[in-house]
């Protein structure tokens, strides 16, 4: 007797490659009022510009590390303004939090 055994296995959700396809683009705050719009651009290689006025009027610039982008905090990445953007890819969403985790931001893409 042969037994078989397949295992298959989903893609993560939030895998780098989904945040480094998918997070180009434009954005706009769930829930918020007013409700901000973040532009999230790649400029090259593993690197980022995000402009979001709730924080920073200007483009900051953002990198890809691992599942997420990480940015904002100048050349000081332990720097408390370093902020951190996730992508769901499920919800097809992005969050961004800052450093110590107390504000946190949810967008759905901005559709032309």
């Amino acid at each position: 007797m042969v037994l078989v055994l397949v295992v298959t296995v989903q893609p993560l959700l939030n895998s780098p490659l989904q945040i480094a396809e998918k997070a180009a683009g434009t954005w706009h705050e769930i829930g918020e009022t007013p409700g901000y719009t973040m532009h999230v651009s790649h400029t090259s290689g593993t690197s980022y510009s995000v402009t979001y006025p709730r924080w920073q009027y200007d483009g900051e610039g953002f990198e890809l590390r691992g599942y997420e982008l990480r940015g904002g905090g100048g050349e000081n990445s332990m720097n408390d303004a370093v902020k951190t953007i996730t992508y769901d890819n499920g919800s097809d969403e992005l969050t961004i939090s800052d450093k110590g985790g107390e504000h946190t931001y949810t967008f759905s893409r901005v559709t032309p």
